[in-house]
């Protein structure tokens, strides 16, 4: 077993012909009656989320995420430089689900979230997923600038926080590329890296 919520348990398992997959089987108690809207979310932000093999009401077998959580890559950064390389890699991943429509719902708190697989990053648990638009951008740059560890590490994260809320603000009115290369900007120049 990987892992255990409100609606269903995820399970490691052995895919013929694909190799070591995840399955998520909806629980006996959960008050979620089918599991096809997640599926859905899912296919629709591959590649950013595991790809997705088959699925039912009961169940949806999908890549399994084998990496460090975002958490612990953030627990050892060294420095600004590694701090805005991880927080330009989850910005875009999270650009991705804006791009595309996928809502969610949990990246302000990327603790179980959102995994660094060699040079990507993968987002799973879609569980609480809407397919509209909601700023995910916003949600990762809120973890990076008030609950990630690369806080302690770069304390001039916190200087970005005035000039990105501006920018925060225009993209997620327009979030177009202009708008999210703002954002990038605002964290870089404070980290002492002008783009």
């Amino acid at each position: 077993m990987l892992g255990r919520g409100h609606a269903a348990v995820v399970l490691h398992a052995r895919m013929e012909g694909v190799g070591d997959v995840a399955v998520k089987v909806r629980r006996a108690d959960s008050k979620r009656d089918s599991l096809i809207l997640e599926c859905a979310a899912l296919k629709a932000a591959w590649p950013v989320a595991p790809r997705v093999y088959r699925c039912t009401d009961e169940f949806i077998i999908m890549d399994l995420v084998l990496g460090p959580s975002a958490d612990e890559v953030a627990r050892s950064v060294r420095g600004c430089g590694e701090a805005l390389t991880l927080i330009a890699k989850l910005a875009e991943a999270a650009r991705w689900l804006d791009r595309v429509g996928v809502c969610h719902e949990e990246l302000s708190d990327l603790r179980g979230h959102a995994f660094i697989v060699g040079n990507a990053v993968k987002f799973i648990d879609f569980e609480s997923a809407s397919l509209r638009y909601c700023c995910d951008v916003c949600k990762v740059m809120s973890w990076a600038l008030h609950r990630s560890p690369l806080l302690i590490t770069c304390t001039e994260l916190r200087r970005a926080r005035e000039g990105l809320l501006e920018a925060l603000r225009a993209y997620k009115r327009s979030p177009g590329r202009e708008e999210f290369i703002a954002i990038m900007r605002a964290v870089s120049e404070a980290l002492g890296h002008g783009l």
